[in-house]
């Protein structure tokens, strides 16, 4: 078991301040970008998380209605099987403390993946 030195304080330092910078590029840059769920056109307002192969944006309708959009890069078979499962059991399951799924699109990229776009609701 090894300590958390000042090594690796100053990478999580730099990690912060880069994911902190890339906020506000996408803030910018991404305020033009939109997406479509199957009939629903969708501006991506701004990032609000991302992980390993997933994002979270904000996202509104034509409406302006605001949503959050999941979107799922599988880029293997096994990703595109849990990304499929995930869609699976936000389906099956209705209650009031579970986040529900009002739509979701698969979408297959110039790259061969698949891109799940799963659209939830905007909790404030």
């Amino acid at each position: 078991m090894s300590a958390y030195g000042p090594l690796a304080m100053v990478a999580d330092v730099f990690s912060g301040i880069y994911a902190w910078v890339t906020s506000l590029c996408c803030a910018v840059t991404c305020s033009t970008q939109s997406m479509q769920v199957n009939e629903r056109n969708l501006r991506v307002v701004k990032l609000l998380a991302e992980g390993g192969f997933s994002f979270v944006y904000l996202v509104e309708d034509d409406e302006k209605k605001k949503y959050a959009l999941k979107k799922v890069l599988a880029q293997l078979p096994e990703a595109s099987e849990l990304a499929r499962w995930e869609v699976q059991v936000h389906q099956s399951f209705k209650h009031a403390n579970l986040m529900p799924l009002i739509d979701h699109a698969v979408v297959s990229t110039a790259s061969g993946a698949e891109e799940f776009r799963l659209l939830m609701p905007l909790y404030p």
